[in-house]
């Protein structure tokens, strides 16, 4: 049912990269990266007003599978049932998790079930769960001890089109506004862009239910994907691929086209704490 007949099994498809070996007490790391859909986006110049949206795209799992049968402890307790889309991680080890909850009682309904296949031979035979923010559901990063992980039933899973991803996450690029002399000195960067002016952009990540703010902008370190550059007229911005330019400066609105479209990039989400709120950040992956 979520499967094409091209799909095969996950021996011949998991492209995780994966060491030699990993000893008892080392921790695994792991994180969930997804990879930018390309898009075909080109719009005429058209004036935009802060925070309005520029164009959006989905963010797609580096690699989707699918359970064929239901997924089990060696007692028969199903932890997933058959059908359950797993996100493949970049791991110490072969590793896939749910990303979002099923709707019914077992622990993928509750939680992210992550599967590890400890020896590296293609069949997933043990698992942890981790808590999930429902919030920020699309980020997931940590480490995990050997000995904490349970057995499972031993099961391949099968590679799936990541396209196929049930509710994938929208990525949107929206225009922010511009920073003048006084922002620009409140937010450490004069010196660093060479104009009296800046324009900026940010990003958003999640449903059309509920889109979170990435927080990095002009006023953090310019690290890739960077949305922020003086205002000289006009102004190239390369955003994930998106090719734009911003015209001119219309009191606060920004009169910008769009040339081409998001590209594939593999990006990475990361949540913190700033006071009483919880803030999104994104990243490029580059490997760990």
């Amino acid at each position: 049912m979520f499967l094409k007949a091209h799909c095969f099994r996950l021996l011949a498809a998991l492209s995780i990269l994966v060491p030699a070996a990993t000893s008892a007490q080392e921790k695994i790391e792991y994180r969930l990266t997804w990879m930018v859909e390309s898009s075909d986006e080109q719009k005429e110049a058209a004036s935009y007003s802060k925070l309005s949206e520029l164009a959006q795209t989905r963010l797609l799992p580096t690699q989707l599978l699918v359970a064929d049968s239901d997924i089990t402890l060696p007692g028969g307790k199903i932890l997933a049932k058959e059908g359950t889309q797993f996100a493949a991680l970049r791991s110490d080890l072969p590793m896939a998790c749910n990303v979002h909850k099923q709707n019914d009682e077992t622990l993928a309904g509750k939680k992210h079930l992550c599967l590890v296949d400890k020896d590296s031979d293609g069949n997933f035979d043990s698992h942890f769960a981790k808590g999930r923010d429902s919030h920020y559901w699309y980020v997931l990063a940590g480490s995990v001890r050997p000995s904490k992980l349970k057995d499972i039933q031993p099961v391949a899973l099968s590679s799936a089109p990541a396209e196929d991803l049930n509710d994938a996450p929208i990525l949107s690029v929206n225009f922010g506004r511009f920073l003048d002399a006084g922002n620009l000195f409140q937010g450490g960067l004069q010196g660093q862009i060479q104009s009296e002016t800046a324009v900026s952009f940010f990003y958003e990540v999640g449903t059309a239910k509920r889109m979170n703010l990435m927080s990095r902008n002009c006023v953090d370190e310019p690290i890739e994907p960077y949305g922020c550059a003086p205002a000289v007229f006009p102004i190239p911005m390369e955003l994930l691929g998106l090719g734009a330019t911003v015209h001119e400066r219309v009191g606060e609105d920004a009169v910008v086209s769009v040339e081409s479209g998001f590209e594939p990039a593999e990006v990475f989400m990361t949540t913190k704490m700033s006071g009483y709120y919880t803030l999104s950040e994104l990243f490029l992956y580059e490997g760990d």
